[in-house]
């Protein structure tokens, strides 16, 4: 009987979620499984793991469940986000189009774990979307609970602890920030940060 997948748990103040669970999707990759991951609150192309899963074929489909980018130009082939952020959701205040973009991320990353499709299914910035109302996190359970057997799920996000997402995973992981580069006026770094 083939070994029921692990879920991983990720959050806190700290860098390092989204990065730790890139760095399972390269392992998997390397050991010739299959990676699904959504991203949800993004929408940019900007991000390095999004033109670094396009070098996978088809072993990595990566999703970004973030709304609409809203620059006239991102409908052109070659647009590159260059990170004007409004595109972000506001705490407090979501759109409609930030819900909807969430609850179609989950409705696909829900399919992808219950036919287990992906030996690795990874829901980036899912406890975020929860903490601002994006996604009821009864929702999100219940799309990790029928997931196909074998199917490792890694769940990051959220700068608290949920508590629910905690009680189901085998690993939780809180990343707390002891030094960040922002402090000293540093913003982001390509290839580090994004």
């Amino acid at each position: 009987m083939p070994e029921p997948g692990l879920i991983h748990y990720y959050f806190g103040t700290g860098k390092g979620k989204t990065t730790a669970s890139l760095g399972l999707a390269l392992r998997m990759l390397g050991h010739g499984g299959r990676v699904a991951s959504y991203h949800f609150m993004k929408s940019s192309n900007r991000y390095g793991e999004f033109r670094g899963a396009a070098g996978f074929d088809d072993s990595w489909s990566l999703v970004l469940a973030g709304p609409p980018c809203v620059n006239p130009g991102a409908v052109e082939p070659d647009f590159i986000c260059e990170g004007c952020m409004a595109c972000h959701v506001a705490p407090g205040n979501p759109k409609p189009e930030d819900i909807e973009a969430a609850e179609k991320g989950l409705a696909g990353a829900a399919g992808i774990l219950e036919a287990g499709n992906a030996d690795l299914v990874i829901l980036d910035e899912v406890g975020y979307a929860v903490e601002l109302g994006l996604l009821d996190v009864s929702a999100v359970l219940e799309a990790v609970k029928t997931r196909a057997t074998g199917v490792e799920v890694v769940l990051t996000g959220g700068r608290s602890r949920n508590s629910e997402f905690a009680a189901l995973a085998d690993y939780v992981t809180e990343m707390v920030e002891q030094t960040h580069h922002y402090k000293t006026g540093r913003i982001e770094v390509e290839g580090i940060d994004f």
